[in-house]
């Protein structure tokens, strides 16, 4: 079975126990299946199609149910960022189903991934981080939040720039408390956290 299969069959045996609404634990459990599939199905990275920037994010079909699985899937994710060979998937996908607690963990994935010797992979998991920041945070820490032209500041080292900004907002930011609209159409439901109040 080709890889692509493998991510059909576990998209569609997903979407089976989803349908029967299982605890949240038995979620965790599936999505930490689902995260070791990401092995199988290499990820392209992101890309911006156009000026103003239209992201394409062209998540797998093991990325998409990792996504489908909202807030249950953080905690596996998080704990995938310690796997170099996915971190970059790990990272994205934070960024659609992650709140502040996510914030601190792909800043050090960002970290690491700085000293990455293999250049594409650096780069794209660099461009995720930016993204799935920008996206929990709502901040212009790289770029306007989902619009705009792309500018980045901090190209280089964009990790020391987000942990400055969360070294000065990390005691009072919740994802709970945003009200500014989120622009990432990439993410489930514009990418707005689903977690619990």
């Amino acid at each position: 079975m080709t890889p692509r299969g493998i991510g059909h069959v576990l998209v569609f045996s997903c979407c089976l126990l989803l349908a029967d609404q299982p605890p949240s634990s038995d979620k965790r459990k599936l999505a930490a299946d689902l995260i070791q599939s990401l092995h199988k199905q290499a990820w392209s990275g992101a890309t911006n199609i156009c000026i103003p920037a239209c992201w394409m994010f062209r998540f797998t079909a093991p990325m998409q149910a990792v996504l489908d699985l909202g807030s249950d899937a953080q905690e596996p994710l998080i704990g995938a960022l310690r796997d170099e060979e996915i971190r970059d998937q790990a990272i994205i996908l934070l960024g659609g189903v992650g709140d502040e607690r996510a914030v601190a963990p792909i800043i050090e994935a960002m970290k690491s991934a700085s000293a990455d010797a293999a250049l594409d992979r650096r780069r794209r998991t660099l461009l995720a981080g930016n993204l799935a920041l920008t996206n929990i945070t709502v901040a212009d820490v790289i770029w306007h939040h989902g619009g705009g032209i792309p500018s980045p500041r901090c190209p280089d080292d964009p990790a020391t720039c987000w942990a400055a900004w969360w070294e000065q907002n990390a005691a009072a930011f919740r994802v709970r408390n945003i009200r500014q609209s989120r622009r990432y159409t990439n993410y489930p439901n514009y990418g707005i956290y689903r977690g619990l109040p």
